[in-house]
């Protein structure tokens, strides 16, 4: 399994798999309006253009074999009541025909590692706080809900995100795996 930058090329796929995980993560959280309106060609060229222009200090990733069934993003922390260079995962994804397979969690050791690389205190993420398989995942890979930030909503969609987070100060490895990535 190879974890690799993501580039302009990966844009299809990535937006597939996207598509596919929100729909399967999502069912029952999110309306139902909202999922079967997902439009592939618009996601497709939002991640096309980010690949094409990264964000200044963001950082794509997908990770698979022969194929893209993986991606995630890392960049600035979207809250200022974090440390300075505290960085946020903002996007980790596997295809769900490919979940449980390693995938997310090799993202997610990539995205630490780089975050420690980086010098980062500390990685933030926001998970919708009833996707307890997700929930699991992190708190598996040491995250915890960061109790100090208040639930918000999500895109007017009245699901809730919650905040959690991770320390970094030392080169903790994954703890464990309970949970499918």
């Amino acid at each position: 399994m190879k974890v690799r930058r993501a580039e302009p090329r990966d844009a299809h796929a990535v937006a597939t798999l996207q598509d596919a995980a929100w729909r399967a993560a999502y069912r029952g959280i999110l309306p139902d309006a909202l999922l079967d309106g997902l439009v592939l060609a618009e996601r497709e060229a939002r991640r096309r253009a980010h690949f094409t222009t990264p964000t200044p200090g963001v950082t794509n990733w997908v990770v698979g074999h022969d194929e893209v069934v993986g991606w995630g993003a890392v960049g600035p922390p979207r809250e200022a009541d974090v440390p300075p260079g505290a960085l946020e995962l903002y996007a980790l994804y596997v295809h769900p025909e490919a979940q449980g397979w390693g995938h997310g969690r090799a993202l997610l050791e990539h995205a630490l590692r780089h975050a420690r690389d980086a010098g980062a205190p500390c990685m933030t993420l926001w998970v919708l706080s009833a996707n307890r398989q997700a929930r699991a995942f992190y708190e598996a890979a040491g995250f915890a809900v960061d109790e100090t930030t208040p639930e918000k909503e999500f895109d007017d969609t009245g699901a809730m995100t919650l905040r959690m987070r991770r320390e970094l100060r030392e080169a903790q490895p994954f703890p464990g795996h309970a949970g499918r990535g």
